[in-house]
């Protein structure tokens, strides 16, 4: 296929999410990886890479040879990389080059025209438009479509209808205060949820301020540096977005998901409980199963869910989170970590950071170099993270747990090339 040819639109978005997550996050996958791992293949990547490319640009693509092979990488620089690239990835939905020049094309006419009907909008997109076709309902299409977005609004007048572009916001905002919300808005769209949303209100508010109010704010965004730029959570934006509205309504929810290297289940139940593990960049779901167990999922390996017709009461769910807590408390799994700092330090820095965390742990201070932090918790996966991200200064004493820790560190160092054997 010519690279002229490719079509870099999709029809799901989850088709892309985990080609983005094995480039963004790991990359430590080459192409001949690929083929082993379930439901990819060299070739799927040939085209995910293409399409990323096409989207993105060379700039944040980074190579790297290691053993002759090529590994291929979403790069991050903390300091020169100020936007959320991977937000652009939600901008290939399939619409058609036609579709896309009749949207834009209607949006400038009612911009120039404040408000026209069906048939004159219709008129002037075809003669700005060179092709054999009648356009109008497609034309009707995508002017109801924008209607239903907010993006123009509808009146009928003598019976007929009249599309217009919405009435102007910010009229009765100053010029210096509509710089202060755009500077807020840079800084919130890069830390709140939902930071898809937040880009495009940011970049909306940018072409407002410079095409209209005719301000230069060229490099306003670069006034903020974020330590801690979480890009990632972008990635599954869209399935945190559909399950907050399905908790909110109580319904039930068919998850069909990749557990175990690959391997596809499925599970119904109710989500109750969205989170964000900033320690690991990653968003979960608590979901009360059909059997009345309390589970929490990855989102990040959640394939696709439905949304079922059956809802439980404020009532019923009460209930069951109550006999839930009280069959957790049961089943609450020790977990004792050494934590110590290095001769030429101080504990207090690690402990301060330890008590912030507020897991209700218990402290025992050995000396001015080591304190033992005692938990009992029923979510070992949720809090291995967190003691990980302490590096060599966190130790689990339990023989079992620190070999799980353990066997992880390995696995990180054999796909990033840093070991290339583990030894006892």
């Amino acid at each position: 296929m010519a690279e002229k040819d490719f079509n870099i639109s999709i029809t799901s978005y989850g088709k892309l999410r985990d080609y983005l997550r094995y480039f963004f996050i790991y990359g430590c996958y080459s192409r001949e990886d690929f083929d082993n791992i379930s439901y990819f293949s060299a070739r799927k990547y040939d085209d995910e890479l293409r399409r990323i490319r096409a989207i993105l640009g060379d700039k944040y693509l980074k190579e790297t040879i290691r053993d002759r092979e090529k590994y291929i990488s979403l790069d991050y620089s903390y300091y020169d990389t100020m936007e959320n690239y991977l937000v652009e990835t939600y901008l290939i939905r399939s619409y058609t080059h036609l579709s896309l020049s009749i949207f834009f094309n209607s949006y400038i006419i009612l911009w120039e025209n404040e408000e026209l009907p069906l048939d004159e909008i219709n008129e002037k997109i075809e003669g700005k438009i060179s092709i054999e076709r009648d356009l109008k309902s497609t034309t009707r299409r995508i002017l109801e479509d924008m209607v239903s977005k907010g993006i123009i609004e509808k009146d009928k007048v003598n019976n007929r209808v009249l599309y217009k572009r919405k009435e102007d916001i910010f009229k009765d905002i100053s010029d210096d205060d509509l710089e202060a919300l755009y500077f807020s808005v840079c800084f919130f769209s890069q830390v709140q949820y939902p930071l898809s949303l937040g880009k495009y209100l940011k970049d909306s508010l940018y072409r407002y301020i410079k095409y209209v109010r005719n301000i230069d704010i060229d490099g306003v965004e670069e006034l903020y540096l974020f330590k801690y730029s979480n890009f990632q959570q972008v990635i599954d934006e869209e399935i945190v977005w559909k399950l907050e509205h399905i908790i909110k309504d109580r319904n039930k929810v068919k998850f069909n998901y990749f557990k175990d290297r690959g391997v596809k289940k499925q599970i119904i139940g109710f989500p109750i409980k969205i989170i964000w593990n900033n320690n690991y960049g990653k968003w979960y779901v608590q979901i009360i199963t059909e059997k009345e167990d309390l589970i929490t999922l990855k989102i990040e390996e959640i394939i696709n869910i439905k949304k079922l017709k059956d809802k439980i009461s404020c009532k019923k769910l009460e209930q069951v989170l109550n006999r839930l807590e009280d069959r957790n408390e049961k089943k609450l799994k020790k977990v004792k970590v050494l934590f110590q700092v290095e001769a030429y330090n101080r504990r207090n820095f690690l402990l301060h950071k330890v008590k912030r965390k507020n897991l209700n742990g218990k402290i025992e201070l050995i000396d001015e170099h080591k304190f033992i932090y005692t938990i009992y918790t029923d979510d070992w996966e949720g809090l291995k993270p967190w003691i990980m991200s302490f590096g060599h200064r966190a130790k689990v004493i339990e023989d079992e747990l620190y070999l799980d820790i353990k066997n992880e560190w390995i696995e990180m160092g054999e796909n990033y090339g840093i070991i290339h054997r583990a030894e006892e």
